[in-house]
């Protein structure tokens, strides 16, 4: 049932609502639209984000292209910022950057109208904005570089005279004024630093504090950006000012805080403060590690709205998962052993470092007791490895010559099927590691890099960070975490051993991010949540945590507390926008009053949309191509020569023979170098083919698709050609999606995976919602590039008997009610006929 039936509890098409709500019963939103007149169905889903806001909860919005969600989201977020009192902010997270530029696009829009314009600010990382990594002055990460100039200048521009700030913006301007260079130096005896088209005040080397304002013999290294910005008392020479339209991006912070001297990431930090509207990516809302950054402007007052909504599980599974490398477990150990040197060196030395160590209530005997774990921790992994590929390989020199080792591989600690302790976590304890220790990992880490800050202030530490993810390790339960040894093919040949072809890392999966999503989603005010591809929407709303977003209940005993994974009724009628239930036949109401007042205290409410394509129909075939399953028992190895696979390579040649651009999409890369050889030799058209790549490479590929005359791009559907790239225009005139693209289910986190939602949802839904939706979704989305625009013409095509509606396993059920109509089921030799219609009917298609 789609979001259109069962969001309103009444029978209202979305037409109906979307004419109901253009003729005006409430029009304030519309000082917030930042065009002539909404799309079809814009301004329903406006009201309806409005509506949802109000009561702070959220709308569920699957609008396909075309239908103005951007726009939407934005006036919607608009008016309850600016004429309700619910709001202080507004928050957008995308993880597209095409995306962002359109949220920054119709942010300007909208502002272009108004008397009193909207403060707008787009987040970006430090790589993006610090002067010294975009000089490439930096000879290692950003990251780590930059956190040890901000502490060495924080201590030099420490103040001591007890106001309200701890720095002395006085000190700071020394510091900055030091480092200037003057006329005469610029460009001869010092490289003056230059970035985005304009000069900076320093040079390009980081520049060394004066003797007079350090306390030591040593030199001290520090950034003048960060001095300058203690200076300026945490200030920004950039003001929403500055902007066109009230809206500060990359551009701006960097051409207005360079010259100035300031850091341009301090300055964005500081405008973020004041900004109205935030566009940012999933990390800045999401991200333990990033979140940093956005935490003190993020709150109950916030509305959010959630961009490419359908990528928020797998996305915040990835940032909730925990690595820890082999490399890294042996710095951690040299860390403290480190320390230990040093406190070996003289009586001196000991007794300072005990004292520090004090002030975090450890002892020395804890340092010990920690290097000796990790060192027991290395030689376990070490031996787990080793013996994993002995008996996988015998002779890895041999193997690696044949060709023959995976790049990736992993090694399971426990069963993946099974709720139980992981073989690390147990060997730890046999061995005489008690939980508290196992747990205090990461305060010894954190006590050992601040000592050593004070006696080897040069050396990056890892022990802390480390010692974090360590701890999460023992915490972390075991049914929704998923530990296992993972191996990522290398080659290092001065390396001994497995370690030639391998490194290794201990990983701690996140098999079940509702719970996590559920929490965020419970602290933020309210918003939308929006794409091309959410349905189906029940499964959408359960597996991010929005089924069981409750507001804290009433001091009632009457209403029962919810417990963690147990699902909260839905209302009656199962309408899912909040409403209070349908009546029943007689007109009564389905639930009693109290009932329904103590069900609203518990729920928040959560609306549902969904729009389909606006945009001519004529102009598009979409066909079901009738085949059998593309699975690996059917179609056996790509050299066998079955019929399956020769029925598959014909269907997909008449494919490609149509006019333009046509992009094939198959279930992995392996499958596209198979499809790229044969259509190869089948077409006369270019074949080009994607395989895992940079990012640069990739962008290298796209610019040939794109370079005029009709090619055929391969790719695997999960690869990132297929989602949040705009082939807008004549850049794709078909688009063939080959089979179901089902991730590896007989990978230990797979079945990890689908255990967790097994025990979260029922084992009857752990395979749909984990593993078919999550897949016809991407389908969905790769299929989705080809009409892009009201103007565009193209054909969409599965090739699957599985995407039939009456077909063993069929996927045809989650497709969106309306968009299933358009499909047309037929055989593969009907393909060649309907192509030659098609193309008659539309002699500009492929053209351009």
């Amino acid at each position: 049932m789609s979001g259109d039936e069962r969001g309103d509890g009444a029978a209202a098409t979305a037409e109906e609502r979307a004419d109901e709500a253009a003729s005006g019963a409430d029009v304030d939103w519309r000082a917030f639209f930042g065009y002539d007149e909404p799309y079809a169905n814009q301004a329903d889903a406006i009201e309806a984000a409005i509506d949802a806001g109000e009561e702070g909860g959220y709308l569920v919005m699957e609008g396909a292209c075309g239908t103005g969600k951007t726009m939407a989201a934005l006036a919607a977020a608009g008016h309850l910022l600016r004429d309700t009192d619910r709001y202080d902010n507004v928050v957008v997270a995308t993880p597209v950057k095409q995306q962002r530029r359109q949220f920054i696009q119709d942010l300007r829009a909208i502002n272009a109208d108004l008397d009193e314009p909207f403060s707008g600010l787009a987040l970006v990382g430090k790589p993006a904005l610090c002067p010294y990594e975009r000089a490439d002055a930096f000879d290692r990460g950003v990251q780590d570089a930059c956190e040890d100039l901000r502490e060495t200048t924080a201590g030099l521009v420490a103040g001591d005279d007890g106001g309200e700030a701890w720095w002395d913006a006085g000190r700071a301007a020394e510091l900055v004024e030091s480092a200037r260079i003057d006329a005469d130096s610029w460009r001869t005896l010092d490289e003056g630093l230059s970035t985005a088209g304009v000069d900076a005040p320093y040079s390009t080397g980081r520049p060394v504090a004066p003797e007079s304002m350090t306390e030591s013999d040593r030199e001290q290294v520090f950034c003048p950006f960060e001095a300058d910005w203690y200076a300026r008392e945490k200030g920004s020479p950039v003001s929403f000012a500055d902007g066109e339209h009230s809206v500060i991006t990359t551009e701006e912070l960097l051409t207005g805080a360079v010259p100035a001297g300031t850091c341009p990431h301090r300055a964005m930090g500081t405008l973020l403060e004041d900004a109205d509207v935030v566009v940012g990516n999933y990390n800045h809302l999401f991200d333990p590690r990033t979140r940093g950054l956005t935490d003190s402007v993020v709150d109950e007052r916030t509305f959010v709205i959630v961009d490419e909504a359908h990528r928020v599980e797998g996305r915040v599974r990835d940032l909730l998962s925990d690595r820890i490398g082999s490399v890294s477990l042996r710095r951690a150990r040299n860390d403290i052993a480190q320390l230990g040197s040093y406190a070996r060196q003289s009586r001196e030395n000991r007794e300072a470092i005990a004292t520090q160590l004090a002030s975090w209530e450890l002892s020395t005997d804890a340092l010990d007791h920690t290097r000796e774990f990790y060192n027991d921790a290395i030689d376990w992994l070490d031996r787990r490895v080793e013996t994993y590929l002995d008996e996988e390989f015998d002779d890895l020199d041999r193997a690696a010559e044949r060709g023959d080792l995976p790049d990736r591989l992993e090694i399971p600690l426990r069963d993946p099927a099974v709720d139980e302790p992981d073989d690390f976590s147990e060997w730890a304890i046999e061995a005489g590691y008690t939980e508290d220790f196992l747990e205090s990992l990461h305060t010894v880490g954190a006590a050992v890099e601040d000592v050593l800050e004070t006696v080897d202030p040069d050396r990056s530490c890892v022990c802390g960070s480390i010692g974090r993810l360590m701890r999460n390790w023992w915490t972390r339960d075991h049914a929704a975490y998923f530990r296992e040894v993972t191996l990522e093919r290398t080659d290092r040949e001065h390396s001994d051993e497995w370690r030639r072809h391998y490194t290794a890392a201990l990983e701690c999966y996140d098999c079940l991010p509702a719970a996590d999503l559920r929490e965020r989603f419970g602290d933020l005010g309210g918003g939308v949540l929006m794409s091309a591809t959410l349905e189906p929407m029940d499964v959408f709303r359960e597996c991010v945590g929005l089924d069981r977003l409750v507001t804290e209940p009433a001091d009632d005993p009457q209403i029962p507390d919810v417990p963690d994974g147990v699902d909260l009724p839905s209302p009656k009628g199962g309408s899912g926008d909040g409403s209070e239930g349908a009546d029943t036949e007689d007109g009564a109401a389905g639930d009693d009053e109290s009932t329904s007042d103590e069900r609203s205290e518990v729920e928040r409410p959560i609306t549902e949309r969904t729009y389909d394509l606006t945009f001519p129909a004529e102009n598009r075939a979409s066909w079901i191509v009738d085949v059998p399953a593309f699975t690996a028992r059917n179609r056996g190895p790509p050299d066998s020569g079955s019929d399956v696979r020769e029925t598959y390579a014909y269907a997909l040649r008449e494919i490609a023979q149509s006019p333009g651009n046509v992009l094939v999409c198959m279930p992995s890369y392996r499958e596209a170098a198979w499809a790229a050889e044969r259509l190869t030799a089948s077409v006369e058209k270019p074949v080009l083919v994607d395989e895992p790549s940079s990012a640069e490479t990739t962008e290298a590929l796209k610019r040939d698709f794109f370079a005029g005359g009709g090619k055929v791009l391969v790719t695997s559907t999960r690869g990132t050609l297929t989602e949040g790239v705009d082939y807008d225009g004549a850049k794709l005139s078909a688009c063939a999606v080959v089979g179901v693209p089902l991730v590896n289910v007989a990978s230990p986190r797979i079945r990890a995976v689908r255990r967790a939602y097994g025990a979260a949802f029922g084992e009857d839904r752990a395979f749909e919602y984990a593993l078919t939706v999550p897949a016809v979704r991407r389908a969905r989305q790769a299929i989705g590039r080809v009409i892009r625009g009201p103007e565009e013409v193209g054909v969409r095509a599965f090739l699957d008997e599985r995407y039939t509606p009456d077909a063993p396993r069929s996927v045809h059920e989650y497709l969106p009610a309306e968009e299933r109509e358009e499909w047309t089921t037929m055989t593969p030799m009907f393909l060649e006929q309907l192509v030659e219609e098609f193309a008659e009917k539309h002699p500009e298609w492929g053209s351009g």
